[in-house]
């Protein structure tokens, strides 16, 4: 298999969902997002998150998995695979002059925006209205990047 550079490798902000659904198989369609993980994993695409979906995720696998230590391993392991881009003043203040508010998402566009990062992979690309970059689903994604077996 040839490696790709960094330069060539797609840039993939994940939503939170996309995650969960991999990690925790929690939805039926759950299999494109786990398999999106594997090219990360693998090194063909480069994955993204924001800091503040940690803190999401970290709250969800304590409910999910009801072991605190396991939760935490969870979010190493994330923070192992992706990289994870800060949040700033700046960016929540951004976020508040958009006219159509839906903080979280757009706290996730912004911070992708100002990173760079012109693709979000998430499983609810409609709550992504109005924003200027690629808003596709994982097997989309998928399909986009030739990933699939």
């Amino acid at each position: 298999m040839m490696t790709t550079s960094i330069e060539n490798k797609p840039k993939l902000f994940l939503d939170t969902n996309v995650i969960l659904d991999a990690i925790t198989l929690r939805d039926n369609s759950y299999q494109p997002s786990k398999e999106l993980l594997r090219y990360i994993v693998s090194g063909n695409a480069k994955g993204y998150i924001c800091a503040k979906q940690i803190t999401d995720l970290h709250y969800i696998f304590r409910k999910y998995y009801s072991d605190k230590k396991l939760a935490q391993v969870k979010i190493k392991d994330i923070t192992d695979l992706f990289e994870i881009l800060p949040l700033l003043k700046g960016d929540i203040l951004a976020c508040l002059n958009k006219q159509s508010i839906d903080l979280e998402v757009a706290i996730l566009c912004e911070v992708a925006k100002v990173n760079k990062v012109n693709i979000i992979v998430t499983n609810n690309p409609k709550h992504f209205d109005d924003w200027p970059m690629m808003i596709i689903t994982p097997e989309q994604c998928l399909n986009l990047f030739q990933l699939k077996q």
